[in-house]
């Protein structure tokens, strides 16, 4: 097992606990903010007055991480909101909480599926390699050829 521990590259195990983590915590506060029977938030901002709001883009614009990975996370969730309130004006709650929920269960297919053998095909090739038959690993569409290994 390699050791990351000096270095900023992150395995991806790790790394997919943090997102998930982060995303449910961004859904969780913000899900009680949705809708027409969700809650108001107190912004607290210290040296100017406090602000009420239900918009889903001003809440998660004032949680603060202070890792760099949530940080990243939430910074690109901040631009999903961003764009959503230039072009359309509302949703952002929704974004949040369907960006949450389609991360999780991606997660759980690849998990699943192991990433490459979402789809998996055995298909009889006519040559013959020793005494046994050339199986093929066939990804699923949108991966590169290069996935592809002979399985025997």
């Amino acid at each position: 097992m390699v050791d990351y521990s000096f270095t900023n590259i992150v395995p991806k195990e790790s790394l997919r606990r943090v997102q998930l983590n982060t995303l449910e915590i961004l859904a969780s506060v913000l899900s009680k903010t949705a809708g027409p029977r969700g809650s108001n938030t107190q912004l607290i901002h210290g040296q100017r007055s406090n602000e009420y709001t239900k918009d889903g883009h001003n809440v998660l614009s004032e949680i603060r991480f202070y890792r760099p990975l949530e940080n990243a996370i939430q910074t690109e969730m901040k631009e999903v909101t961003r764009y959503i309130v230039k072009t359309v004006g509302d949703g952002t709650t929704s974004a949040v909480l369907l960006s949450n929920e389609i991360f999780k269960s991606m997660c759980e297919a690849e998990a699943d599926m192991s990433a490459y053998n979402q789809l998996i095909l055995t298909v009889k090739a006519s040559a013959q390699v020793g005494a046994g038959e050339v199986f093929f690993l066939v990804p699923a569409p949108g991966l590169h050829l290069s996935e592809v290994h002979p399985y025997r």
